[in-house]
């Protein structure tokens, strides 16, 4: 069996874009694209036009900068995941946040913390919780190593019309492998890093 792709719309950004996300019932995609999440509605045959783009919808600590890294969308609720880090260096990780908006109009719902630097998110199939890979990336010199997680946010209720999410937050560490360092590389997994060299 053959797959064709025939190209049908496309946009211009004038920022880096990556990992797109598609509310069918809206008809709007959101695109994340440097420092903001892009939104397009798209029409029936196919055709791009420029929505208003998503506010981060949180207050970030004095002194940091913030920065979409994944966006997922599902039954009209799109969570965007945002990096926090310092503005000078060495540009420390802070806790991340991942933000929910509704994805008919973008409006801002509600945030939550999760953990240090999360770069994917995605939704379970039925929706009710969300999964969240915290990379935990280390500066250049390791002298801030923050580590890496899943956070586990489950989504206790949300009414779209009123504009309300209640979710909560359960976090995933690795710390209780730390004993098997040796074992692991052993066993071919592939550790980096001052401590571990």
């Amino acid at each position: 069996m053959s797959i064709f792709l025939n190209k049908v719309g496309s946009a211009t950004s004038t920022t880096a874009s990556e990992i797109p996300a598609f509310d069918p019932a809206s008809k709007r995609l959101f695109v994340v694209a440097a420092s903001t999440v892009n939104v397009y509605t798209v029409s029936n045959t196919g055709g791009l036009t420029a929505a208003t783009d998503l506010v981060v919808g949180f207050t970030a600590p004095a002194g940091t900068t913030v920065a979409p890294n994944s966006v997922a969308v599902k039954n009209g609720l799109v969570a965007v995941a945002y990096d926090v880090r310092d503005t000078s260096p060495p540009n420390t990780i802070q806790r991340g946040r991942v933000s929910f908006f509704r994805a008919a109009d973008g409006v801002f719902l509600n945030s939550v913390e999760v953990g240090f630097l999360p770069d994917m998110l995605t939704f379970t199939p039925d929706g009710t919780k969300v999964l969240v890979a915290n990379e935990g990336e280390p500066n250049e010199d390791y002298s801030n190593d923050p580590v890496g997680s899943v956070s586990v946010i489950t989504i206790n209720s949300v009414n779209l019309a009123g504009g309300t999410i209640n979710a909560t937050v359960q976090e995933a560490g690795f710390t209780s492998f730390n004993a098997q360092i040796n074992q692991l590389k052993t066993d071919g997994v592939r550790l980096i890093g001052p401590l571990i060299d």
